[in-house]
């Protein structure tokens, strides 16, 4: 049973590796392009994977910011309703109050 397992997760580790896809990079800056074969400087490839990398960096923080706005509208509603909650729980009693001394004035 234990090797059959371990057949398995092999298998599933060699198609999970088989998955991986890269992605071509965006060389192509605003170039035209009609054809044929174009060959590419390790400067330009390093170029083009910086500026890969600072825009993945940009995407994570715009998205990071994104969730802290949306953490903070809602701490906002929490607190929002706590408020509610409370004034309501002071009316409630201010009510029984007022109540209990009209009672205990007759």
């Amino acid at each position: 049973m234990i090797i059959i397992i371990d057949g398995l997760e092999e298998a599933l580790q060699h198609k999970k590796k088989l998955k991986k896809k890269g992605k071509a990079l965006d060389l192509q800056q605003c170039q035209e392009y009609y054809g044929g074969s174009v060959f590419w400087s390790p400067r330009k490839i390093r170029e083009a994977r910086a500026r890969e990398r600072d825009e993945a960096q940009l995407q994570r923080q715009v998205e990071l910011e994104e969730k802290r706005v949306e953490r903070q509208r809602l701490n906002e509603m929490r607190e929002l309703e706590r408020a509610e909650k409370a004034a309501k729980r002071a009316r409630k009693v201010e009510a029984q109050h007022q109540k209990k001394s009209i009672q205990q004035a007759q």
